[in-house]
């Protein structure tokens, strides 16, 4: 399979699964209880107590399945992200753009790191809603998880400076003016 087509695969992947994560996120939710990034930013055992209060079993089982599913999306978001930055370093190289190419290598390796830190989040979460792991397992929970949003934070806020860098860049070079 070319790069090309694995991103279009894991691209439509990570929407379809994003969506039904979406869809079990709001049953988790009904009647106002927190949702599933609630529970991974809980924290403290005292707050996955309030969390599982609210659920009851049958939002705990909706958690259970959202994790589950999680898995495939974190492989899928992981693999896209990876292939788009690795996609905007080519396109940034092939124009000339070295100073936008030159974070990419390290930056690709970004959404994979956060897709590892995700895998491990989601077993400590699925390891407390059987009841296990209260100790220190929700802080550790909530670690893993803001590493994840932090990497994805600064991998998607690479690719969107990088899109609109490459964008002005070639509407200077459109107009005659030499791209800095």
């Amino acid at each position: 399979m070319t790069r090309r087509r694995a991103m279009w695969v894991t691209g439509v992947a990570t929407v379809v699964l994003f969506a039904v994560l979406a869809i079990v996120d709001a049953s988790i939710r009904s009647g106002g209880a927190p949702g599933i990034v609630a529970y991974e930013l809980a924290g403290s055992t005292e707050r996955v107590a309030v969390i599982f209060g609210h659920w009851g079993e049958s939002g705990r089982d909706a958690a259970a399945l959202s994790l589950w599913i999680d898995f495939l999306f974190l492989a899928a978001y992981g693999i896209f992200l990876c292939l788009a930055v690795l996609a905007v370093r080519d396109a940034a190289r092939a124009r000339g753009f070295d100073q936008l190419a030159r974070p990419a290598t390290v930056i690709a390796a970004l959404p994979l790191a956060a897709a590892a830190f995700d895998a491990l989040e989601n077993a400590g979460l699925l390891v407390m809603l059987t009841g296990r792991g209260q100790g220190r397992g929700p802080m550790l929970v909530t670690l893993l998880a803001s590493a994840k949003f932090v990497l994805l934070a600064i991998t998607l806020i690479y690719l969107l400076v990088a899109a609109a860098t490459m964008v002005r860049l070639r509407l200077r070079q459109a107009d005659g003016e030499p791209a800095r």
